[in-house]
């Protein structure tokens, strides 16, 4: 695009619906069938360059279309998952929808798996979810709730909280209030599922910083999130970002902005140095071109320089003449 995007741009990456009481994981294999969906709005064309993290994950904007590749597979609660780890950068283009809408309701099995927490962890979490949801009078109004308990009870946004027990949610919910955003979604993920409402953790990222002399978005490991979706009937999974009320400005400014005094010495200096900043954009923008065209000269592009050479009708003998 030639104009930046909205900064709250949500990348998805793994769906987290396994939870122990301490740590959220992704199941190994589909639990349950995710009602189908009806996508609404224009959908968003990306076209996204990820460099090697060495999992399986593919990201994009909120929900995918389809896959763009036979050996990408797009799952039921619409992640996209490769094959292989990603050893070595790719490129791909896809198109995704910013909002959907469920045209069933969810499944039975589906609803018992996401209402589910293991055994008597975070007892105090339960309790308290149990005394809130019988204040309200339905599923929206409980998840305001929560959401007003997170605004007006004094947590606060950091990169170092401290240790937790083995009951981490009560420890975060009730004592030191003080975590990023992976303790806020789980936190809620679990107040949620313990009220009756499924619930499941999103991770990702959020945002990103644009690159004005190349026009795209360039998303970094700082720009790491995580974030909640609830099942609402009528609605579907709908996102739920709790971090967002604690610290509003995380929904449109990146860590580096946000808490600079947590990123290295190095980092702070280049960010704040306006034409060293500037030197780094043209740098990125310099490896984004050479990736898109040399790297990954593709055989269409070959055929766009052959004919602009006026060599498109002679196909690859054409190019052979080119090379040598």
């Amino acid at each position: 695009s030639a104009v930046p995007p909205p900064a709250a741009r949500y990348w998805r990456g793994p769906v987290l619906t396994s939870f122990d009481g301490y740590t959220w994981r992704r199941s190994r294999f589909a639990q349950y069938r995710d009602a189908p969906i009806e996508r609404l709005g224009t959908p968003v064309r990306q076209r996204i360059t990820l460099e090697p993290h060495h999992r399986q994950w593919w990201f994009a904007l909120d929900t995918v279309a389809a896959t763009p590749r036979q050996d990408v597979f797009l799952t039921g609660d619409h992640q996209l998952v490769s094959l292989e780890p990603v050893d070595e950068t790719v490129s791909y283009t896809v198109e995704s929808h910013l909002q959907t809408r469920a045209t069933e309701p969810l499944s039975t099995l589906g609803r018992r798996l996401l209402t589910a927490l293991p055994g008597s962890r975070n007892p105090r979490s339960r309790r308290f979810a149990a005394e809130l949801r019988a204040t309200v009078t339905d599923e929206r109004a409980f998840v305001s709730a929560m959401l007003e308990y997170f605004r007006t009870q004094g947590f606060q946004y950091s990169l170092e909280p401290p240790r937790t027990s083995a009951d981490s949610v009560d420890d975060f919910l009730f004592d030191s209030k003080l975590g990023f955003c992976g303790h806020f979604a789980s936190a809620f993920a679990t107040v949620m599922r313990a009220g009756g409402v499924p619930a499941r953790v999103v991770t990702g990222y959020l945002g990103g910083e644009w690159n004005p002399i190349g026009s795209y978005l360039i998303v970094r490991q700082s720009d790491a999130h995580a974030w909640t979706e609830v099942w609402l009937d009528g609605a579907g999974w709908t996102r739920v970002d709790p971090t967002g009320v604690v610290e509003p400005e995380r929904l449109n400014r990146g860590l580096i902005d946000l808490l600079p005094n947590a990123l290295s010495a190095q980092t702070r200096f280049l960010h704040r140095s306006p034409w060293l900043a500037r030197m780094l954009m043209s740098w990125d923008n310099v490896n984004h071109w050479w990736r898109e065209s040399m790297v990954e000269f593709d055989f269409r592009q070959q055929l766009t320089l052959l004919q602009k050479m006026g060599l498109g009708a002679t196909g690859w003998r054409g190019l052979a003449m080119l090379l040598a």
